[in-house]
């Protein structure tokens, strides 16, 4: 398929491969398509999620120079589970997504794009920003692949221990730095030398959802999650999204568009209120991120708006947009959102998590889905001061806890970055 900028004055389209390679579009904004264009395609009821991923990727990169391949790359992307847990109390659904090799929703996408861009054979420099989640999953999903070279950028004090040591003890070809300053500022360094020196010699991409390469796999699990609920229950789950970048929940769109059975899309946010203000009051204002105890959606000014403001101008389906809701959930309604979970069902959930359980819990319709997109343990700071005790930490972040750690600390400048790229 072709790609499209997202900047309504910009007539660049590029295929979909090379999309992917420039990361952002040359007018600084994000890549999306005509979703006009797009038919519903069918769910195969015996299909596995990878059978259904290769057919949801393979409607976006039919005929490209890679479409053949879409397969092979799924089966080595996906090759862990997905998880609906059911409801045993009329309660919500939860949609487990952090059973991954970092132990987060981040891995479908991560592990998807270094499989494709490992197959491209391209010499390329990856630059991503990262709230928490995204570095670990894109280090890992990047760690030795030869010819490609990633900087991680992440928040100085704004990760969580562990979420730092994912990223910053894997060493070879990926280079973290500590940035002095917000999320928000790591993703604007990104935006800003992917486009000054896109232009260069240097070939550079990024893996952020800023990629539409990222973004798209997770289309596949809303898609198979939505038809497999659906099958069982015969009645349309209401999706509700933990959301920071907006990327997971766009996903959900781009799965209602291909014919995904998705009712109500609810989107829940942390004290970071930019989304929330816009879809409860129509009112875009980003603002500068504050820390929450759900970090790795502490976004004031989220990128894929930019996808999202495009398809609502132009798709034109407007039922699309009619049933999306959003709540905004604060610190102390994270913690109680935590002790209810745990006391309910004896099991912990991560404070992004919690978001979306606190407000299935303000609306508690019938059939709903809460979409859990990290291993508690990720955030024991928080677990601890909550429920007095830690979550226990699968094997995935146990065999890091002892490694050495390296990275480098800078200031929110463009140039420093350049240079370390460079110098690369």
């Amino acid at each position: 398929m072709e790609c499209l900028s997202t900047n309504l004055q910009s007539d660049e389209i590029v295929n979909i491969h090379n999309a992917i390679l420039k990361g952002l579009a040359e007018d600084k904004s994000l890549y999306s398509f005509d979703f006009n264009t797009i038919q519903p395609i069918p769910f195969i009821k015996e299909a596995s999620f990878v059978q259904v991923a290769e057919d949801v990727l393979k409607v976006f990169f039919k005929g490209s120079l890679f479409e053949k391949h879409i397969s092979q790359i799924c089966t080595e992307a996906f090759n862990f589970p997905l998880k609906l847990e059911p409801s045993n109390d009329n309660g919500p659904h939860i949609l487990e997504l952090y059973h991954g090799p970092t132990a987060a929703f981040k891995d479908f996408g991560a592990r998807f794009l270094s499989k494709y861009l490992a197959h491209a054979e391209e010499d390329l420099t990856i630059v991503t920003a990262t709230s928490g989640d995204t570095g670990g999953s894109v280090g890992h999903a990047f760690h030795g692949i030869k010819n490609i070279k990633v900087i991680i950028l992440f928040p100085d004090d704004g990760v969580s221990d562990l979420q730092r040591k994912q990223m910053t003890c894997l060493g070879d070809n990926i280079h973290a730095i500590s940035v002095k300053g917000s999320f928000d500022d790591c993703q604007s360094l990104a935006k800003t030398v992917l486009n000054s020196l896109g232009k260069t010699a240097i070939k550079l991409t990024s893996a952020n959802s800023i990629n539409i390469g990222r973004l798209l796999p997770q289309v596949c699990y809303h898609f198979y999650t939505a038809h497999r609920n659906f099958e069982q229950h015969k009645i349309k789950p209401n999706f509700i999204i933990p959301s920071g970048n907006f990327g997971n929940a766009f996903a959900a769109l781009i799965a209602k568009i291909l014919g995904a059975p998705i009712n109500n899309l609810t989107i829940s946010t942390n004290s970071n209120m930019a989304l929330h203000n816009y879809f409860s009051e129509n009112e875009w204002h980003p603002q500068a991120s504050i820390k929450t105890f759900a970090n790795a959606m502490d976004v004031g000014s989220p990128s894929n708006m930019s996808r999202f403001f495009h398809l609502k101008q132009n798709y034109k389906d407007k039922s699309l947009f009619n049933n999306i809701k959003s709540i905004a959930v604060s610190d102390e309604q994270i913690s109680q959102a935590i002790q209810t979970f745990h006391k309910k069902y004896n099991k912990i959930i991560c404070p992004h998590t919690a978001t979306a359980y606190y407000a299935y819990l303000q609306n508690p319709a019938e059939n709903s889905v809460v979409v859990s997109t990290a291993h508690p343990a990720k955030f024991n700071n928080v677990i601890l001061k909550t429920l007095g005790k830690e979550a226990e930490l699968p094997l995935s972040l146990k065999s890091i806890l002892n490694k050495e750690e390296n990275f480098s600390t800078m200031e929110n400048d463009p140039s420093q970055l350049e240079k370390l790229i460079t110098d690369l």
